[in-house]
């Protein structure tokens, strides 16, 4: 192995571990709130998708084996964290939630493994739109994800139901990952969009939340200033009014 694929192979496996990880903040804030209030099953559903189809792209374009592992993982705790939105928002039971998403999990195997097949297929034949293609789709599955939550941000004017942990967690296995494409014997634009996409995204979900906090905050403090002068003028009042009938 030579030096630049043993720094893209240490760089990505970092990148998967975080990605590995970034979903179980969330999965454990579910449980032990019993809600999962705020947090978009919509996204989960376009991550899924987009897990898929990166999974395709990855593999067909051999990118060092934690980049290949990784959508699936992401993919498994998307299904976790669909399921859980499932089970305590649509009151779905566990039974149905278990079969419905290892029903989903195993044609997503199918999909992934047909595709990954006929890609090489055409990788081998010198073709490379259909892989592009492929890359391109599963970048926009990917960045619309997180399009959800900016939308139930501007309709609350505020951040709900998502893990702050997930969303650092998430930022560092994309960057790691997009790192990581620095030192592949070729660098691949797709799915350095990809990872740049959503750290990006994710930034900007955090400095919405501390607008909307910064605001919150300068309301209050003008409200409290103003609840302080009413009093002062209050107590002016009555002296004067002592005063007078003094």
């Amino acid at each position: 192995m030579s030096y630049n694929a043993a720094i893209a192979a240490v760089l990505g496996t970092i990148g998967t571990i975080l990605w590995c990880i970034q979903l179980i903040p969330q999965i454990i804030v579910n449980y032990v709130r019993h809600s999962t209030q705020g947090l978009q099953p919509l996204m989960l559903l376009l991550w899924s998708i987009g897990a898929v189809i990166m999974g395709i792209y990855n593999i067909s374009r051999n990118l060092n084996i934690p980049l290949q592992l990784q959508p699936q993982l992401f993919l498994l705790l998307c299904f976790i964290t669909w399921g859980q939105c499932l089970y305590y928002e649509k009151k779905w039971s566990i039974y149905k939630c278990i079969t419905v998403f290892s029903s989903g999990g195993c044609i997503s195997g199918f999909i992934e493994a047909g595709f990954v097949f006929l890609a090489r297929l055409f990788i081998r034949r010198n073709i490379e739109w259909p892989i592009i293609t492929i890359g391109v789709i599963s970048s926009i599955f990917i960045c619309i994800g997180l399009f959800p939550p900016y939308y139930d941000i501007y309709i609350h004017k505020c951040v709900r139901g998502i893990s702050f942990i997930f969303l650092l967690i998430d930022m560092g296995g994309a960057l790691f990952s997009f790192l990581s494409l620095l030192f592949e014997p070729k660098f691949d634009i797709l799915a350095a969009i990809s990872y740049s996409s959503v750290f990006f995204l994710e930034i900007g979900i955090i400095m919405f939340d501390y607008y909307f906090k910064l605001l919150e905050w300068n309301k209050k403090r003008k409200l409290n200033k103003k609840e302080k002068e009413e009093v002062s003028e209050k107590t002016m009042d009555i002296i004067d009014v002592n005063i007078e009938t003094s």
